[in-house]
């Protein structure tokens, strides 16, 4: 929906719907085709096999490219909840959060729109695929590791 439509509506909640979405799509381009990748859940990986699987305070990582020679091999972007997104990056990169992520509840209200979560996949042309990441930060080194919490 344009911006233009958004502010025109009076109800403050769809207004802020459509702003975040709007956003997201700025910064992540096809955060849904992410959401389905990731299963609508924290990717990061507790142990051989494993994931950490958390649905809430979902964020976008965006794990760096590398260069190989000439060739530039860029890693996808990966959901990481909002702890282990600080374990990776630590207060450098990841704001501390004073409000909770709307992601869950933005693809909630699609779903929901579209009449069930096959029909979401269709109406905007997603592909159901399965996604290895490869997490190759040591976070080990961050004074504050949150990745042996007892909490994670």
């Amino acid at each position: 929906m344009k911006k233009e439509h958004a502010r025109s509506t009076s109800d403050a909640p769809i207004v802020r719907y459509l702003d975040r979405v709007r956003r997201r799509e700025e910064r992540h381009g096809n955060w849904r085709q992410i959401y389905l990748d990731c299963l609508g859940m924290c990717q990061f990986p507790l142990e051989e096999g494993i994931i950490c699987g958390e649905t809430e305070g979902l964020e976008f990582h965006e794990q760096f490219g590398e260069a190989k020679g000439e060739e530039l091999k860029l890693q996808q972007r990966v959901l990481l909840c909002n702890y282990h997104h600080w374990s990776v990056h630590g207060q450098k990169w990841v704001n501390q959060r004073h409000y909770p992520s709307m992601l869950q509840t933005d693809v909630d209200i699609e779903v929901k729109l579209c009449g069930s979560f096959p029909n979401w996949i269709e109406h905007y042309n997603l592909i159901e695929r399965r996604v290895d990441y490869d997490f190759e930060e040591d976070t080990t080194k961050l004074a504050n590791d949150l990745d042996d919490s007892e909490s994670s």
